[in-house]
């Protein structure tokens, strides 16, 4: 049933294609949390980035722009429990990882 897709995003199992191989610019701790989470960058080499946090109908939820990166804490405690997205972004590219909300 899902051999016939090609789609290189979607997963038939998760509906997330989970990129193992690709090193993680970002962690974010804890999660899941409730109330706030902590990113700590990577091997990354800039001052700021752009944060945005998206729900699971890619809708964004929350959004820190040019958030500098020695702040490490975002409060998080205005989002309802559930699965988001949160993407950090550089003028050198972008990554995403799974969040979840426990509240």
């Amino acid at each position: 049933p899902c051999a016939s897709l090609s789609f290189p995003a979607i997963n038939c199992s998760t509906g997330i294609n989970e990129q193992s191989n690709q090193e993680s610019l970002f962690l974010v701790y804890p999660n899941p949390s409730s109330s706030e989470i902590n990113i700590e960058t990577v091997n990354f080499h800039y001052n700021t980035a752009d944060i945005s946090i998206f729900n699971q109908l890619g809708e964004l939820v929350l959004r820190k722009r040019d958030w500098r990166v020695s702040e490490k804490e975002i409060k998080i405690d205005d989002l309802s429990g559930g699965l988001y997205f949160i993407q950090v972004k550089t003028i050198h590219g972008q990554q995403t990882q799974k969040l979840i909300v426990d509240n």
